[in-house]
């Protein structure tokens, strides 16, 4: 019988003892030792390990869940809820509602139970002849590009007239447009066609949304705002939870093991909150140097240094040893020097960083931010220029961190990968609520993703 797969912040390597659901025994109390220097030290074993406490057989003792009604899904409950979404993956043919399944898969933040079935699928899709089905071509397009599959823009040239506009014929085809749009923000440097799609489809939605029902207009909203691409795994999966009880296809087995594993997950993240995600040191003292002779440093040598200290090499660095994933001789000498996908990652947290927090931080007597260097080196005329001027350098870093995605000659695991994409995902949460007074409170986020379960 198939068993439960877990997820956590940091996957741990399946090559330690699991317990029946594959969770690591003794995972909960290991300390992070691992060292802060590009050769880690082997991680010791620890003496709670032996602790009879974690030797249980299941998660759900594992973890105390803090809701009754999550109390009563026993292991083997969960299990079968498990191998009946397996079946039914497997089993699935129709290339929309296997696509569609996967979608609302990844999005309530379950993918992780079904890894297998979904490559597998995925893998067959390539085969599918969708036509002129724009919403699946679409789709498709988005989640192999999103697994790291190859997946060619010039698909997409069917949809586009010699005149470079949409075909008359999805004048109408609201929900092919908006998964047109949700894709083009998987685009690479050089593919014009998706560039040019998003804006065709941005005018098209909003053209079309008097004319939607309040819930797809809703949904369109969001999706202009900010893309999915663009957004937190994880608190997306929160949010979506909740408004997956109005979806038309609603699965009960779905919705019962996204809310039970939301909150085991989130209990979990608890526990390693106090384990950790860091020694930044010396690129603080870079900082203090030039705080101390009020020096101005050009863009580069800010953005350089400006990535340590943002705590990306470190962070990603002990991701990729603790998530444990095709850690190999070869793929560990890859982190000397430092991926280009951590530093572009790295950038995106910066820059975010610099127009969420930079007006406080000269108010107190910070070194200069990338505005300030920017407007510097530019002879910027105002600080918004120079804010337009980091978003523009925001845009481009996603064009380059997702042309890392499906780079034929990436050798880094899908995992560290994905976990570079969602740190800029994080960075826009957490830090655009100071240059946009409309964005989400992040202490609201905080809360919901790690303290309060899903009713």
């Amino acid at each position: 019988m198939a068993g439960i797969r877990s997820i956590s912040i940091f996957q741990r390597s399946p090559a330690w003892p699991t317990n029946k659901l594959g969770v690591p025994k003794g995972a909960y109390s290991r300390p992070c030792t691992c060292q802060l220097s590009r050769s880690p030290k082997p991680m010791p074993e620890s003496p709670a390990s032996t602790d009879p406490s974690l030797e249980s057989s299941n998660l759900i003792n594992v973890v105390s869940l803090p809701r009754a009604a999550d109390r009563k899904y026993s292991a083997r409950t969960l299990e079968e809820l498990v191998e009946s979404i397996q079946t039914v993956l497997r089993r699935s043919s129709d290339p929309a509602s296997t696509l569609n399944l996967i979608d609302t898969v990844q999005r309530l933040g379950i993918s992780h139970h079904f890894e297998e079935e979904i490559d597998e699928q995925l893998d067959r899709s390539c085969d599918w002849n969708v036509g002129e089905d724009l919403f699946v071509t679409a789709l498709r397009f988005r989640l192999l590009r999103q697994a790291g599959k190859h997946s060619s823009s010039d698909v997409f040239q069917k949809f586009i007239s010699k005149e470079g506009k949409l075909k008359d014929f999805l004048a109408e085809d609201r929900r092919g447009m908006l998964s047109l749009h949700e894709a083009s923000y998987l685009a690479t440097k050089n593919e014009e066609i998706l560039l040019h799609a998003q804006k065709l489809t941005r005018t098209s939605l909003q053209q079309l949304m008097p004319l939607m029902s309040s819930n797809c207009s809703s949904y369109v909203a969001q999706a202009l705002k900010l893309p999915r691409h663009l957004r937190m795994a994880r608190l997306e999966s929160r949010n979506y939870i909740s408004c997956y009880r109005k979806e038309k296809n609603f699965n009960l087995d779905l919705f019962q093991l996204a809310r039970v594993d939301f909150n085991m997950v989130q209990q979990l993240h608890n526990t390693e909150l106090t384990e950790i995600w860091i020694d930044i040191v010396e690129a603080f003292l870079v900082e203090a140097k030039w705080f101390s002779k009020n020096y101005v440093p050009s863009p580069e040598e800010y953005l350089a240094n400006g990535v340590t200290t943002g705590g990306t090499y470190m962070a990603l660095v002990h991701a990729f040893f603790l998530m444990g994933q095709d850690v190999t001789n070869e793929t560990a000498a890859m982190m000397e020097p430092y991926p280009n996908l951590f530093s572009v990652s790295g950038k995106i947290l910066r820059l975010w960083d610099d127009l969420g927090t930079a007006e406080e931080e000269q108010e107190r007597g910070d070194v200069a931010s990338s505005i300030q260097c920017y407007t510097t080196e530019k002879g910027f005329s105002s600080e918004k220029e120079a804010r337009e001027h980091i978003r523009n350098l925001i845009s481009s870093s996603w064009l380059e961190l997702n042309g890392e995605l499906v780079s034929p000659t990436a050798a880094l695991p899908l995992s560290i990968v994905k976990a570079s994409l969602n740190l800029g995902r994080t960075a826009q949460v957490v830090y655009e609520h100071g240059d946009d007074e409309n964005a989400s409170c992040v202490a609201e986020n905080v809360q919901a993703l790690i303290y309060t379960p899903i009713g």
